[in-house]
């Protein structure tokens, strides 16, 4: 017999209902919220209260973009690659995230660039579902640095690869774009002429 009172969010993700990334519909409203917060504060918002997007001229406008992420936070225990760290989830449960859009090659300085960048720090993981191993691939933010791909890839600390879709939004994508074209021009990084 049900409880009348109670309510249930369906498990679309196919995980136990203990999972980080399980909540009630109201956490999760909570969670969406937060979500756009970190997004467009992360987007240095005009002083007057409306947003202002980068590069509208080039990428689609993120207002139009309607997508569900889901979000998990907590503070980075172990950077494993350029693009690959565990992170302690608010819950508890270590998870390992790889950070969309960062590829190969890499420059020799990009492990130590993402060590000083998010060591230790709490960050904001967004992301679409988990991996059959329980992985996720996402867009990650810090409170200071913002968007960590695009930091990495406007350093030329590596290079751009394009995510599977409903990854990330497509606007992100497109800065990702734009900060590797920026990074290639000045030849920083793994752009260096030799």
């Amino acid at each position: 017999m049900s409880d009348i009172g109670s309510a249930s969010t369906p498990n679309w993700s196919g995980e136990d209902a203990c999972s980080p990334v399980q909540a009630p519909y109201t956490v999760l409203m909570i969670r969406q919220f937060v979500v756009s917060f970190v997004v467009l504060a992360s987007m240095r918002c005009a002083t007057d209260g409306a947003p202002h997007f980068e590069h509208l001229d080039e990428c689609p406008n993120p207002i139009t973009e309607s997508m569900s992420w889901r979000l998990v936070q907590g503070s980075v225990v172990e950077v494993i690659s350029a693009r690959t760290f565990r992170l302690r989830a608010d819950s508890g449960e270590v998870l390992t995230v790889s950070i969309a859009n960062v590829g190969e090659p890499v420059d020799t300085e990009a492990i130590g660039m993402l060590k000083r960048m998010i060591d230790g720090k709490r960050m904001s993981v967004m992301f679409n579902k988990a991996d059959q191993n329980g992985e996720i691939t996402g867009e990650v933010h810090e409170e200071k640095a913002g968007d960590i791909a695009r930091q990495l890839l406007r350093a030329g600390a590596a290079t751009f690869v394009a995510a599977p879709a409903y990854t990330l939004s497509d606007y992100s994508e497109c800065l990702h774009r734009i900060a590797e074209r920026e990074a290639k021009a000045e030849g920083v990084g793994v752009w260096r002429r030799r």
